[in-house]
């Protein structure tokens, strides 16, 4: 991300919101779970979900869900300005992936550009990328409910807004810092001349000095597998 979006600090939990493919094994059906719990005592919370969908089963479900919740609302797949203008309307992004490839999923990266605090399970590389300063990461671990620990943590931050406001804030500066760090480390293993690329600050990278290879020109073709034993 050459930039990320706007960035806008939070102040208060308002809209929580689920980007991503709508399946089960990426955490539609928790985020649901979440929205059934939050919605019977808080009235003024706001649920938004946006991604696209191919399972018929789980689409129906999705669509009955909002059509019983007048504050549920279901966007569909969003792209470009769409998706930038789906991030300003939240204020929280679950993630509650059990994916087995995930990785380094970009919306993490999107979200917290945008100030966006992410509540994620633990996958991949997203302790890394949600590591901050001053709190700790808002990771599931495997072995607790996604469910339990986000209705904990959104009711701890509608009781403590300025415990939420400072995390809003802290989340950009982690997007920030990690671009500016990936950006230096781009630049010195590809930027650079090979005989001036060394050893970075933090050991992580050591490029050793560049080789060219120059094309091998071959003489004779094998015609039969039997010539291989000669080989």
């Amino acid at each position: 991300m050459v930039e990320g979006s706007p960035f806008r600090q939070r102040t208060a939990v308002e809209t929580l919101g689920f980007l991503g493919a709508l399946t089960a094994d990426k955490g539609i059906l928790e985020f649901l779970q979440v929205v059934g719990r939050l919605t019977e005592e808080y009235q003024d919370l706001q649920f938004r979900i946006a991604g696209p969908c191919s399972d018929d089963e789980i689409r129906q479900h999705v669509r009955s869900a909002c059509e019983n919740n007048s504050r549920l609302r279901y966007v569909g797949a969003v792209y470009g300005e769409a998706k930038t203008a789906f991030l300003d309307s939240i204020d929280v992004l679950l993630f509650p992936s059990t994916y087995r490839n995930e990785a380094e999923p970009f919306v993490i990266w999107e979200a917290q550009a945008s100030g966006i605090p992410v509540i994620a399970s633990e996958r991949g590389c997203m302790e890394e990328m949600m590591r901050l300063r001053s709190h700790q990461p808002l990771l599931v671990r495997r072995n607790q409910s996604f469910v339990d620990m986000t209705l904990k943590t959104i009711l701890g931050w509608l009781s403590d807004p300025g415990s939420f406001a400072s995390r809003s804030a802290e989340v950009n500066l982690k997007f920030r810092t990690a671009s500016i760090d990936a950006r230096r480390h781009f630049e010195m293993v590809f930027c650079q001349q090979p005989e001036t690329v060394d050893a970075s600050a933090d050991n992580r990278f050591r490029p050793g000095r560049l080789i060219r290879i120059e094309p091998y020109a071959v003489d004779s073709v094998i015609s039969h597998p039997s010539e291989l034993r000669d080989c």
